[in-house]
């Protein structure tokens, strides 16, 4: 505890003066500096203003976003549920922390080196006194505005009266009617303010400094306003309350809270969870309870990645009908993911605070997004970032270039003038990880380039839109051609073939972004797509036009080439199943009656696998028009294209313990999505299945199943009977793993049960664990290191105390396992976890996209002589 203690004027004065200076001159760090004193730098933008060096980065003097939103995110995803499930009441649990609470502050003792520690705090907060100033003066006019009524008025109504107006009222003969007294707003404000404070893994190190300093920032500028009524919680997997309302913030109240900190490097079973919803409840309990007669906030300091987001959801609900409002802060680092929540800010430094909270609330533009050109981030582990993160460019510097005012240069004649863009995008279930990212950078490009061309030009110039959405018309051959179904007696789940879909061109944007809002990843089966049918379908429309568009463009997004055209060096690793019908020579028809219709062709792609449709295409381009097509790449570069085959092994706890609250229907729904979205994949996987309670017994396994063709795929069934045994799954799945269907195959191996194995005493317990480990240690070693392991405690029962041998079961293979617990009320995160394993694409790679292809082709035709 000393230790902590004596850390304080480093975690305030440091970071401080750091922090603060960094508002009049950016800071300039040496990399390898950074490095000794253990943090990290990463570079998520390629242009750093006109620093180039690359031993040096620049800190930007403003890095914050903000989000506001009267609506809560996935409320209606959770309707029904909130509907049906009673609310828990958590009045009799923090009366009980708080009795706790009160008679731990008793017992505690006024800390060693007290005055040295308020000396040195005071010393601190005067270091970031400009920030305080500014967030009292935000708090002040948007948040916490005077509410107590403390200077009478004369007036003509009143239950007083009013001694000035009285006197007048009798020299006048009563003319004068304002005699009473009323009371008006004075100086003085009575609210209630929770902040909860996330001490979960993901936020510890220098993010846990940050949001240290962020909180004393929010503390002093709320006394500042003479706010008393604050209450601290903290938050892991469980809720702790540090400081009740009636509790002073003083220095004993200090080191109390320095204590709820943990240690960096410090981790517990509690640590691996982050219940922010919980939290917010526990908040809502604490302010019920607060005598204040203004109104209750609640902020809540983290990074958003919650353990549990439908119950987030939840309390945001219950939160927005106690008319109390929920605002989340980020500190400290590059990401957030705020989706949950409805208001927000996030910044990367606490100095940057005010700023976010003023742009929360006058509508300031942020100033992170895809503009802007310089940033640097902070952080210690960086993670694979989602698809949405990584592709949110997609189309930024295109729509940059586009507005810029040497894009467009045109004259109005008075006549009417049309841009007509055809999206042609690749819909097959290889496509599931891009295709959400791929809508909304359509639908932006919609919206951006009409918001432009309105701004340059009014109605002069339309601008009409079509989609193509088109999956693979030998879909039907090859699932008729490969029914093989198990000789077993096992049951099976049939899987949809969905079919070509199309948006004749139109200029109304709502009815684009509603059929582009409805499209979806499906089929496939083979590696290679009716590209062919999309270029027909695409001269058809622009040929059903009653009037052709000054400038007209196709753009093609794909991850995959067309039938016939894949590269030679990949057919042995992924067989064209139609291609023997389809060769160049079909191609070239459309593609010159393209060019002829004055057609510019853009081409999307993800790897080399596309490189022989792209020469094709470009071949005849320049024997038509003695032009170029516009190819870019989906990421930094087009890298070669890598196929990586999957063995997917479930081993599932079916013990009678999974019939409970419906704890078995929620498993198999997630198991359906998660094997769903690997036959869409087109990945040449296999799926294992074992089945474990008493005893073992595999579902399909042995030989694995393989989902690269089949139309269906086994179901579980319903429950078994029996307890548990952890071993008797394993050493059937070990069976399955290295059956050799499965040699050469990367292995995901999901392990879940509800609670712990059979055998309670200690000895027993340890035996498993071993021999779990043994098993699991052995597999990889076999796989040459080729085992990802999840293990999933799931609804875990109460009475089998923590998931101790599930928890060290995710530890065991570093950097490639992983321990998720899903507690009973939230079982229905299961389902979006599973689909997290079954996105087997590696996204990190994923960066900015197509830099710019849009804006290349608009500047080359929207010219004086194009309208």
């Amino acid at each position: 505890m000393g230790n902590r203690m004596e850390r304080l004027p480093d975690i305030l004065g440091n970071f401080s003066e750091q922090f603060h200076t960094q508002e009049v001159a950016p800071h300039r760090y040496r990399y390898e500096e950074a490095q000794q004193q253990g943090l990290k730098f990463r570079r998520v933008f390629a242009t750093f203003g006109t620093t180039h060096e690359h031993e040096y980065f620049t800190l930007p003097t403003q890095y914050w976003k903000c989000s506001q939103n009267r609506e809560i995110p996935y409320y209606t995803s959770i309707l029904e549920q909130i509907r049906t499930t009673p609310r828990i009441s958590l009045e009799a649990e923090v009366s009980k922390q708080l009795h706790n609470h009160r008679m731990e502050m008793e017992k505690m003792s006024q800390p060693r080196k007290a005055a040295e520690i308020e000396h040195e705090s005071s010393e601190a907060l005067k270091k970031i006194c400009a920030q305080v100033n500014e967030l009292v003066g935000i708090f002040d006019t948007y948040i916490f505005p005077p509410n107590i009524a403390t200077r009478p008025k004369c007036s003509t109504k009143g239950s007083s009266l009013y001694l000035p107006g009285l006197i007048k009222a009798v020299i006048s003969n009563y003319n004068y009617k304002k005699f009473y007294s009323v009371k008006q707003r004075g100086g003085r404000r009575d609210y209630a303010v929770c902040i909860a404070i996330d001490i979960s893994l993901s936020v510890r190190g220098y993010q846990t400094e940050c949001m240290f300093e962020s909180l004393l920032m929010l503390i002093t500028a709320l006394q500042e306003l003479s706010i008393s009524r604050i209450s601290l919680i903290t938050f892991n997997e469980t809720i702790q309350i540090v400081k009740s309302e009636s509790d002073p913030f003083n220095v004993k109240m200090l080191a109390h809270l320095l204590k709820s900190i943990p240690r960096e490097g410090s981790s517990t079973v509690r640590d691996y969870g982050t219940n922010d919803g919980e939290a917010i409840l526990y908040a809502l309990e604490l302010l019920k309870r607060s005598q204040t007669r203004g109104t209750r906030h609640i902020y809540v300091l983290t990074d958003g990645h919650s353990s549990s987001p439908s119950q987030v959801t939840k309390a945001l609900y219950y939160a927005q009908r106690a008319e109390v409002p929920v605002t989340a802060i980020g500190v400290g680092g590059d990401r957030s993911q705020f989706d949950r929540y409805g208001n927000w800010v996030h910044a990367a430094l606490p100095a940057c605070i005010p700023t976010a909270f003023r742009g929360l609330y006058e509508g300031t533009k942020n100033t992170f997004n895809g503009e802007t050109p310089s940033l640097l981030s902070i952080k210690e582990e960086v993670k694979a970032e989602r698809m949405e993160e990584k592709m949110a460019n997609a189309f930024g510097d295109a729509l940059a270039d586009f507005r810029s005012d040497d894009t467009v240069k045109m004259v109005d004649s008075g006549d009417k003038s049309t841009i007509d863009i055809c999206y042609c995008i690749d819909c097959t279930g290889s496509m599931n990880i891009h295709l959400d990212t791929v809508k909304k950078q359509i639908k932006k490009i919609s919206k951006d380039i009409y918001a432009h061309i309105q701004s340059k030009f009014g109605d002069s110039v339309v601008v009409r839109s079509a989609v193509i959405a088109y999956r693979d018309d030998a879909t039907g051959q090859i699932l008729a051609a490969s029914k093989e179904k198990s000789e077993s007696k096992q049951e099976f789940v049939a899987l949809e073939v969905a079919e070509m879909e199309e948006l004749p061109f139109s200029s109304d944007r709502k009815v684009l972004n509603d059929f582009i809002d409805n499209l979806k990843a499906v089929g496939g089966y083979d590696i290679a797509e009716d590209v062919l049918g999309a270029l027909k379908k695409a001269n058809q429309l622009f040929t059903e036009l009653q009037s052709p568009g000054n400038s007209s463009f196709l753009v093609l997004v794909t991850d995959a080439p067309g039938h016939g055209l894949v590269p030679a060096e990949y057919m042995k690793v992924c067989p064209d199943e139609a291609g023997v019908a389809v060769t160049e020579a079909d191609y070239e028809p459309v593609l010159r009656e393209l060019c002829n219709k004055n057609i510019d062709l853009i081409l999307m792609q993800v790897s080399t696998l596309t490189s022989r449709m792209e020469e094709l295409f470009q071949r005849i381009v320049q024997e038509e028009r003695g032009e170029e097509i516009i190819a870019k790449p989906m990421r930094n570069k087009l890298e070669p294209y890598l196929p990586r085959k999957y063995h997917f092994v479930f081993v599932l706890d079916q013990s009678h313990s999974m019939t409970k609250f419906n704890r078995w229907e929620t498993l198999t729904k997630a198991y359906d999505n998660a094997v769903r979205i690997r036959l869409a994949s087109q990945a040449d996987d296999l799926l294992s299945v074992v089945l474990f309670h008493s005893s073992a017994r595999t579902l399909v396994g042995n030989p694995p199943y393989r989902l690269n063709r089949a139309n269906e795929f086994p179901s579980l069934g319903t429950c078994g009977q029996g307890s548990t045994k952890y071993v008797d799954g394993l050493n059937m799945a070990q069976e399955c793993i290295l059956s050799a269907e499965a040699k050469g195959y990367y292995t995901k191996l999901i392990f879940m049960s509800d609670g712990k194995p059979d055998g309670k005493t200690k000895k027993i317990q340890e035996e498993t664990l071993q021999t779990c480990t043994k098993i699991i240690l052995h597999l990889d070693e076999q796989l040459e290191h080729k085992l990802e392991l999840t293990s999933i405690a799931f609804c875990y029962e109460e009475k089998d105390g923590d998931p101790e041998i599930l928890m060290k079961m995710g530890n065991l293979l570093p950097g490639r396992s992983e321990f998720r617990e899903i507690k009973e009320n939230d079982k229905d995160d299961i389902i979006d976890h599973f689909k997290q394993i079954a996105g087997s694409e590696d996204l990190s790679t994923i960066s900015q996209v197509i830099s710019g292809s849009i804006s290349e082709a608009v500047k080359s035709k929207l010219t004086c002589e194009s309208f």
